[in-house]
């Protein structure tokens, strides 16, 4: 009888040991186990942390020492180290929406378009009413070629923030890619009137008159972001423009150089556009390492234009054009701009070069 009752303790308790097992191994396996914060509000389970304890005082500084790390690190284009400070902003407070739109600042400055939209999305779940969030997005489907979605998102950034001249700024290149230049011109006149000296609105309005072939009005314009600000890639680029259209390739090709010398990793444009003097030039080589660059670097921007652009006419026979061509629009599908997840880190190849020297600096 008591061997019997023993029997009976030892089934009980290895039952209960096993209902213990399997539960620890579900909760292990879970998506919600094996996700970090950061990442399961990019999904729908941002309801889970409407009750979480606000942080102290000692965190509240850390988070904004985080976020000021961040800021610093990607004003310096170390975007390895802003990644990597914002992270941990995001998971001391998965609720701040500052901690993703900075991500997606990041990711959208290094031509990564997939993992900035969604970390602009996390933003506006914490927070609907987010002018950077809609305002980062905008930038994204703009960059991407997505002009009437960037006009709407610009749009609704603009419902919640009319008193940020950038915006209108926003709205304003949105027109003009749209060929509403009359909307454009009001934008850009609301953005000088909160800020005359804006040098945004400013080169929004160079560009405005260089797409309506006013090129000495563009000219005055480029010129004056440059005294605003000396290191306005942007305003080099235009100036090569206006260069290109008065046929002065050589000067057009000085003023891309500069440009590029601001933001030689990340800066498309100028790549496209030395691709383009090239080929006018004969230079089929010079034309294609360009070319390549600035396919690398976007290839979202350009997979339709380089087919007919006019410019690389020379190019059109050549068998290592249809080869580029042909291996960029596979990029679109399998490459690093519509696959990149939110967990990888950037590597540009100079980035690889500095990054343990940056990293040691950042720890000091």
């Amino acid at each position: 009888m008591r061997k019997r009752l023993y029997s009976y303790i030892e089934i009980s308790s290895l039952i209960i040991l096993l209902s213990i097992a399997l539960t620890a191994l579900v909760f292990y396996h879970s998506p919600e186990r094996l996700q970090p914060p950061s990442m399961l509000l990019l999904g729908d389970e941002a309801d889970i942390w409407k009750d979480v304890e606000p942080l102290t005082t000692t965190e509240e500084k850390k988070l904004q020492s985080l976020l000021d790390e961040g800021d610093i690190a990607l004003e310096k284009r170390k975007y390895n180290i802003a990644i990597r400070k914002y992270r941990e902003a995001v998971l001391m407070d998965p609720l701040l929406p500052t901690g993703y739109v900075n991500l997606g600042d990041v990711y959208h400055d290094t031509n990564r378009f997939t993992p900035a939209i969604r970390y602009y999305k996390a933003a506006l779940r914490q927070d609907p009413n987010n002018a950077e969030a809609y305002q980062g997005l905008s930038d994204v489907f703009y960059s991407q070629g997505r002009y009437r979605l960037a006009l709407k998102a610009c749009l609704s950034a603009l419902a919640r923030e009319n008193n940020d001249p950038l915006i209108f700024v926003g709205v304003s290149n949105c027109y003009m890619a749209l060929d509403q230049m009359s909307r454009a011109r009001t934008a850009i006149n609301e953005a000088l009137k909160l800020d005359p000296e804006n040098p945004d609105a400013h080169l929004a309005l160079a560009n405005l008159h260089l797409k309506e072939n006013r090129l000495q009005h563009a000219t005055k314009e480029f010129r004056l972001v440059i005294q605003y600000n000396p290191q306005y890639s942007d305003a080099f680029y235009g100036l090569g423009e206006v260069a290109r259209l008065n046929n002065d390739l050589d000067t057009a090709e000085t003023f891309y150089r500069h440009a590029l010398s601001v933001d030689p990793e990340y800066y498309e444009e100028p790549y496209y556009a030395l691709a383009r003097i090239y080929a006018l030039k004969g230079k089929k080589q010079e034309a294609l390492q360009n070319l390549e660059k600035a396919l690398s670097i976007n290839p979202d921007k350009f997979k339709l234009q380089v087919k007919s652009e006019k410019d690389f006419k020379s190019l059109k026979d050549d068998p290592r054009f249809k080869k580029l061509v042909e291996e960029k629009k596979d990029e679109k599908i399998t490459g690093k701009t519509g696959e990149l997840q939110e967990t990888e880190i950037l590597k540009t190849p100079s980035e690889k070069e500095n990054s343990v020297k940056e990293e040691a600096g950042s720890e000091k």
